[in-house]
């Protein structure tokens, strides 16, 4: 709907393109949508979208035909042309599969006989990375330390350690490296003192999905355990 306070001469035409960021996930596709308003028929327009940072053309619509000869190289046979309702002024493109560069700011721009005009947006590409597991090792005669470590997220994934009334607890030590493939591996210690015979999760999130991924473990198991094949050993050393 056109601000009644902007008024419209005759051939003119606002873009009115995605009016959130487009989430595109790694491996899979994205659309970017953007239509006329008012309404009207497209055919004969020439259309683009095109990366404002880098600046280059994602794909090239014009005169009915597709033009693609100065496509940045990097979208070539990545993306296509959706123009069901391109008489309608209605268009979108198509992009698959997501990489990881194809995160940042876009425009798509119509261009008629008389008149042009674009709209920009954001793209935000992202990927969940793997369920998160556990190490626990001995710190000193008191302590447990407790390493939490997942793999494969984009972009820097959260991480927080809760006890088992879901309270927040402060990790001793946390980094955050990217692969060779460009994804996140995060690693989270904590300490937790052997006698409280804690509970505690720790738990890695994806900022843009607003996904979690969780893993729990229950400390009073692993001191039993430790007890356990301390005494073994002692045993088994009294044989030799």
């Amino acid at each position: 709907m056109i601000p009644l306070f902007l008024k419209l001469f005759s051939g003119q035409f606002y873009v009115i393109g995605p009016r959130a960021p487009v989430i595109g996930l790694v491996g899979e596709e994205a659309v970017l949508s953007c239509q006329l308003s008012p309404s009207m028929d497209a055919q004969n327009m020439e259309v683009k979208w095109y990366r404002n940072d880098p600046f280059g053309l994602v794909h090239h619509y014009s005169t009915s035909q597709v033009d693609m000869e100065q496509q940045r190289p990097e979208y070539q046979g990545r993306t296509e042309l959706l123009k069901e309702n391109i008489t309608k002024g209605h268009v979108a493109l198509r992009i698959h599969p997501i990489q990881l560069s194809d995160g940042g700011e876009y425009a798509c721009f119509f261009e008629s006989s008389t008149y042009y005009n674009d709209a920009t947006f954001q793209v935000l590409v992202t990927v969940s990375g793997g369920a998160p597991h556990i190490h626990i090792e001995p710190g000193n005669k008191k302590n447990f330390k407790v390493t939490c470590m997942s793999t494969g997220w984009y972009p820097e994934p959260e991480v927080q350690w809760k006890n088992h009334q879901g309270l927040h607890l402060a990790p001793g030590s946390e980094t955050k490296t990217m692969e060779g493939s460009g994804l996140f591996h995060v690693e989270s210690s904590l300490t937790v003192d052997k006698s409280s015979r804690a509970e505690v999760s720790c738990v890695v999130r994806n900022t843009i999905l607003n996904v979690e991924k969780e893993v729990h473990v229950s400390l009073a198991g692993q001191l039993s355990l430790a007890i356990s094949l301390l005494i073994k050993k002692i045993y088994f050393l009294s044989l030799c």
